[in-house]
């Protein structure tokens, strides 16, 4: 016998739901709370999910919820109800979760990241640019590693580029490169399908090799606006 994809759930009916052996996943629906669902993939992972719309976008969410070994289905119901009112009043689930993660993660953090996933058209990053990246992040910004990388400010990068460029102005340029490549690797991690970004870290082309600001200009990324510099000069801190 068939078992029907829209139910009222309850949590022996879904401990007993086998894997799908003819797809990847499969979707169950709840008829006690609109949107909730329980997918079970083909390895027989089964997660809790709630789908719907967010108001004033148009756009539907489906949102993990958590494993189903983690909660009843009660409980589900009650996550799933908040997270359809966030969703009722505005609020995109999916960007809330990318800017609390946004708003945690350290330069280090970054760092580890960039240095295992970055890839060039030539491959993976060699061993001596990761060396120099991680002598950079521990060495030139140790103060900064562990610290988020929201935290690190405009005035911080100006006042530390031209301290550290009065006696190594060619070893502060590389630095400074390093440090727009995570800032910037940071930023695109966490933008969402659409396009937006949660964060939007110090942009170092907000001032030239001599560590003068320059005019910024008004840019529109995603619906969000942001200030962001000209192309630098000198040979200093490209865009």
């Amino acid at each position: 016998m068939t078992t029907p994809t829209k139910f009222k759930f309850t949590n022996l009916k879904l401990k007993a739901l086998p894997a799908p052996t003819d797809k990847d996943q499969v979707l169950y629906r709840d008829t006690e709370v609109q949107g909730l669902g329980l997918r079970i993939t083909a390895a027989g992972a089964k997660s809790y999910i709630v789908s719907g719309r967010v108001r004033g976008t148009g756009k539907e969410r489906r949102y993990t919820l958590g494993a189903f070994e983690l909660m009843t289905c009660e409980e589900a119901r009650k996550r799933a109800q908040t997270i359809k009112l966030q969703m009722r009043d505005g609020i995109d689930p999916q960007i809330e979760d990318k800017k609390a993660a946004a708003q945690s993660e350290t330069l280090r953090e970054v760092m580890d990241d960039y240095i295992e996933h970055k890839r060039t058209k030539n491959g993976p990053l060699r061993p001596s640019s990761k060396a120099d990246i991680r002598r950079c992040v521990e060495g030139t910004f140790a103060d900064w590693a562990d610290v988020p990388v929201v935290s690190i400010t405009r005035d911080a990068c100006i006042k530390r580029f031209r301290d550290l460029s009065k006696t190594a102005p060619v070893q502060t340029n590389q630095a400074f490169r390093n440090l727009r490549a995570l800032l910037n690797w940071a930023r695109e991690k966490h933008a969402t399908e659409d396009g937006i970004y949660p964060i939007l870290p110090i942009n170092l082309k907000w001032f030239n090799c001599s560590g003068h600001p320059v005019k910024p200009r008004r840019l529109c990324i995603g619906g969000v606006h942001e200030q962001e510099g000209t192309t630098s000069i000198h040979g200093g801190i490209q865009g």
